[in-house]
């Protein structure tokens, strides 16, 4: 089943928007540790990455990818280690649902060029 590439970005862009603001929130919520200080920079980039999904920039998905695995990997980390916490619990699930959801956008790519060949 194929997915339209307008409406993967846009949802994926609200994602990352959403995450972005998120992540940022906790300088404010959260004592400033450097663990804090690191998530809120991550929001940063995940707020840029949601203003590039929403205006469909070509070589987007594969940064996304790349950096949603290594801000899920340190969220990981994060949830294992400290006290239960629903809004990184949260980080978490957007991190699934964006890799997945971009990996979708690179394969239909894929799909698309040997189709045309």
């Amino acid at each position: 089943m194929m997915i339209k590439e307008p409406k993967l970005y846009k949802f994926t862009g609200c994602l990352l928007l959403l995450t972005g603001f998120s992540h940022m929130s906790q300088i404010v919520l959260y004592e400033p540790t450097s663990m804090v200080k690191l998530a809120a920079t991550f929001g940063v980039v995940y707020t840029l990455m949601g203003i590039f999904a929403l205006q469909r920039v070509n070589w987007l998905p594969w940064l996304a990818v790349m950096v949603c695995s290594f801000g899920f990997i340190a969220g990981t980390k994060r949830l294992i280690e400290g006290p239960f916490n629903s809004q990184f619990a949260i980080h978490q699930v957007i991190h699934i649902v964006t890799i997945s959801a971009f990996i979708i956008l690179i394969i239909q790519r894929r799909q698309n060029k040997l189709a045309n060949l």
